[in-house]
């Protein structure tokens, strides 16, 4: 029979948590929560800021940095499209565009936006770099 788990039930209330479902929970150096930096769309809904960067000797937007406002329901495909129609290029043709998240990997199209930065955000900025060929991952 295994052995059974300690109580830690008061300790938990002591601190507020147990049973809090909006209990906001801060890293250990203090960070603030994903939702902290989450901003209001034009038609009202949670959007994030997005951060884009070229690498090699892809077209680079003119206003730098390149921050747009994307709401977090979006698939990162949606992020991909975007990216290819203010750049001029097409995902299926030869001048096709590779994202990666943190310059480390690239996201699958169905991931969420919203995923993707809960997980990856940098100081409140999901960082966006992009080549045209398979700089990273």
């Amino acid at each position: 029979m295994p052995a059974s788990l300690p109580d830690h039930s008061d300790d938990l209330m002591s601190r507020g948590l147990a049973a809090s479902p909006t209990a906001t929970v801060l890293g250990s150096d203090g960070e603030q929560p994903p939702e902290a930096f989450f901003k209001t769309g034009k038609d009202g809904s949670a959007a994030v800021v997005v951060v884009f960067r070229a690498a090699d000797n892809a077209r680079q937007f003119q206003k730098k940095p390149a921050k747009f406002l994307v709401k977090i329901d979006h698939h990162f495909l949606h992020v991909i499209e975007f990216l290819h129609e203010k750049l001029g290029y097409t995902p299926a043709g030869s001048e096709r565009l590779f994202l990666f998240v943190n310059g480390n990997f690239q996201p699958h199209p169905d991931e969420t936006v919203d995923n993707l930065f809960r997980c990856f955000h940098v100081g409140g900025k999901l960082m966006i770099s992009y080549a045209l060929t398979k700089a990273w991952g």
